[in-house]
């Protein structure tokens, strides 16, 4: 089993067995969480109190310290993993309260069975709850929650304030061995505020701007709001806790966009099952155009594609030797056709795909597995590459194949500080995209933004001012245009062919069709797309976000066996193709940490 995995079962069963009485022992008396207690149930209450959620979910409600105390007339739900802590609530509180054991993976197919005639739940996860899950599925939770909710209901969830983590070590868990067992001081690890005890019990609070980056990741975007008002999305600082409210309208449409019925399956029947992207249409041999359908031409044009990435890649980093190889991170991975390829191509030592699309992810690690390709070659994350969890300065390179579209231009330069946060000095950042020609009307592209749910488009201008203000030089572009058009003409041809054999809504064939046709008309002359190219320069210390890693866990250092540079020597990165190949850092798996 991997670590992970082992990590993820020791958790699950720490805090699926818990004895009900040894949390409430905890809390009895003049607990330093009381005054945090009091403040959640009074804002739970407020929200209530506007009339606009017609019920309470508790996801993970623990004893029903919450959900058992909130004073309200709405119906009340509770769900828990652990089924003493049901029992214990069960008995405890008012009958009233439908309290039930179950996965908080599983929340929607659950909340389905029980919602009824329910439309606006307030849906709650509080008291660092939201930690004590593995890790890896925390982004999922989130997820659920959010789809619970539904566009009129709204979710909070609670962090335990890193800032009082010293505090609460003296005060809370120093008194409590009941809970956490024994342990000495010097296993607090008080500079990132975590703690591990031999009884297998851990915890790890985080500040409130790292709590804003990691919600980030799991493309919610809210900011810091002094004062709590309900029916606002916002992250809120009070003593013990950090109270993130959120709802739909703080993520953007792309992951509800390819997690659905749909786009699963358009992406995976017409574009291919390994990829997603506009493909090299001009390197189609003239025998494979003759020889090929339509549909196989679409899809070896996306292998060409990729194909040509890693070439680059290898010229870029000079890779004549085989041994050498790459730490790779794909910002918008989607099925993750593009790492395989790179490592079918033997440049990816350690790679990380990071997408929103929860079906995505599922489907790239599936095809990574059947590849032959093992979860610690290449890691697959559910979040946002806007702010990933990838380590600072662990990546020899950045990749996207036109993933960038998906965000306004406005953010571009966030995004690409990202890049430059994780990349190595010297590494390069190459991607394929869409972008609008210099001087093109707004207005007259509009039939072309609503493809993807746009209001205006980056030009390559934009994204070279962007990249070098994010500390990038060296800046490459290679337009491609005639392949644009050429994708937009024959994927509806595809689409066509074979909508009567896939089960596409005819909802979804119509208004795809059209906006590709748009494509086709209004695209030249106005859009272009292709491959970027630049590479990170010297340091730029004022980049490294507050709260940011500045070192990879567990790094070992370019000397350390198996590291894939190990030996390589530092060349001059003042070129404009010389890149600087820097000894490798292992760049560590995800850790996963049962905090409470």
């Amino acid at each position: 089993m991997a670590t992970a995995e082992r990590i993820q079962d020791t958790e699950t069963k720490l805090w699926s067995e818990l004895k009900a009485s040894a949390w409430n022992d905890t809390l009895e008396g003049d607990s330093i969480f009381t005054s945090l207690y009091v403040t959640t149930c009074e804002q739970v209450e407020a929200q209530l109190a506007t009339g606009v959620y017609d019920c309470l979910v508790d996801v993970g409600c623990g004893t029903g310290n919450i959900i058992g105390n909130v004073r309200t007339s709405v119906p009340r739900f509770g769900l828990d993993i652990n089924p003493e802590f049901i029992n214990h609530c069960k008995s405890l509180y008012s009958a009233d309260i439908v309290f039930e054991t179950g996965d908080a993976c599983a929340l929607v197919d659950w909340w389905e069975s029980k919602r009824g005639s329910l439309r606006s739940p307030l849906v709650i996860c509080c008291n660092n709850t939201i930690n004590i899950m593995p890790k890896e599925i925390r982004a999922r939770v989130f997820q659920q929650m959010i789809a619970v909710a539904g566009t009129n209901g709204r979710c909070l969830v609670t962090y335990w304030n890193g800032q009082m983590f010293s505090h609460a070590i003296m005060n809370y868990y120093k008194p409590n061995p009941t809970l956490c067992g024994e342990f000495t001081l010097k296993e607090v690890d008080f500079e990132n505020r975590k703690l591990m005890t031999k009884t297998n019990y851990s915890t790890e609070w985080m500040l409130p701007d790292q709590v804003q980056r990691v919600v980030k990741t799991y493309d919610i975007s809210v900011d810091f709001q002094d004062d709590f008002q309900p029916n606002t999305d916002h992250i809120g600082v009070h003593e013990m806790g950090i109270f993130v409210w959120f709802s739909r309208a703080s993520t953007t449409n792309s992951k509800k966009y390819y997690d659905s019925d749909d786009a699963q399956i358009f992406y995976s029947s017409i574009w291919g099952a390994h990829t997603a992207h506009i493909g090299r249409y001009d390197l189609l041999t003239e025998e494979e155009r003759g020889r090929l359908s339509t549909e196989e031409i679409v899809r070896r044009a996306e292998e060409l594609h990729e194909e040509e990435i890693a070439r680059l890649v290898r010229k870029l980093f000079r890779l004549r030797d085989v041994s050498v190889k790459l730490r790779v991170l794909d910002m918008g991975c989607g099925f993750g056709g593009l790492l395989r390829t790179l490592c079918r191509k033997g440049i990816v030592w350690r790679g990380t795909g990071v997408d929103l699309s929860t079906r995505m992810c599922d489907k790239a690690v599936e095809l990574n597995k059947a590849a032959g390709i093992d979860g610690e070659t290449l890691s697959i994350r559910e979040e946002s590459y806007a702010a990933t969890s990838v380590p600072f300065e662990s990546c020899d390179l950045v990749v996207a194949l036109d993933s960038f579209i998906h965000v306004v231009p406005e953010a571009h330069e966030e995004v690409l500080r990202e890049a430059y946060r994780v990349l190595r000095p010297g590494g390069w950042i190459v991607f394929s995209d869409i972008f609008q020609r210099e001087g093109a009307s707004s207005e007259a592209l509009k039939p072309i933004y609503e493809r993807f749910d746009l209001k205006s488009m980056a030009t390559v201008e934009g994204f070279r001012k962007h990249l070098a203000a994010a500390g990038f030089g060296h800046f490459g572009f290679e337009a491609l245009d005639a392949c644009l058009t050429e994708h937009c003409d024959l994927v509806p041809k595809v689409l066509e062919e074979k909508k009567g054999s896939i089960d596409l809504s005819d909802a979804f064939i119509e208004k795809t069709a059209r906006q590709l046709e748009n494509w086709k008309s209004f695209g030249p002359g106005a859009v272009q797309w292709g491959v970027v190219k630049a590479q990170k320069l010297a340091k730029l210390p004022m980049l490294c976000r507050h709260g940011a890693s500045t070192a990879t866990a567990e790094s070992d250092n370019g000397d350390a066996p198996g590291s894939p540079l190990s030996g390589v020597p530092s060349s001059s990165s003042s070129g404009g193709d010389s890149p600087s190949p820097s000894p490798a850092i292992s760049s560590s798996s995800p850790s996963s940490a049962a905090s409470r």
